[in-house]
């Protein structure tokens, strides 16, 4: 599973980081199915029809984008910096609730 094939040449080597991305979740799937539903739901109970199953994929695969590498690379740079007080100084919304059982 991937998206934009022009993008999944292996001749690139400008997607190389892509290339792995989707190898790897396709990899995974196979060892675990339900992993997409997982990654929505950690009880993998909610269903997922196609299409979020391919903006799940797509998702990952971006990530492994060279824009990807350039979003995951300045996460590492909040990381490394230590910033522990980032989640109060974001402005981002709490879908569901971490059950604290």
């Amino acid at each position: 599973m991937g998206n934009n094939g022009h993008r999944l040449r292996l001749d690139d080597p400008y997607n190389t980081k892509e290339i792995a991305f989707v190898a790897q979740i396709n990899q995974e799937l196979g060892y675990n199915s339900m992993l997409l539903n997982q990654i929505v739901d950690h009880t993998g109970k909610t269903y997922l029809d196609e299409e979020k199953e391919r903006l799940i994929v797509s998702v990952i695969q971006w990530l492994g984008s060279p824009v990807g590498q350039g979003f995951l690379a300045q996460v590492e740079k909040r990381i490394d910096n230590d910033n522990s007080d980032m989640l109060e100084n974001s402005d981002f919304v709490v879908i569901d609730e971490i059950d604290k059982d």
